[in-house]
């Protein structure tokens, strides 16, 4: 797999909400919580939504997980 720049991708990135998390509770890749009756709600994920991204080493370590507007080696369009 690669990352988004297209660096192969080595590492997992635990995000949060569009947030790169690197402390805290190790969280379980498997659905293990039983299925919510239907029109009941479910808090299965009481920190918010919890996704994976594959990083190269990098942007693992910059925390970044996708192209910015004007980055640190990037021209600012007017």
């Amino acid at each position: 797999m690669l990352c988004w720049c297209g660096a192969p991708g080595l590492l997992n990135a635990r995000v949060v909400d569009g947030a790169m998390v690197r402390s805290g509770a190790t969280v379980v890749v498997a659905d293990t919580a039983p299925t919510p009756a239907p029109g009941t709600t479910d808090d299965a994920a009481p920190g918010g939504e919890v996704h994976y991204q594959v990083l190269c080493r990098r942007h693992h370590v910059l925390g970044q997980l996708g192209p910015t507007a004007a980055g640190p080696e990037q021209l600012a369009l007017p």
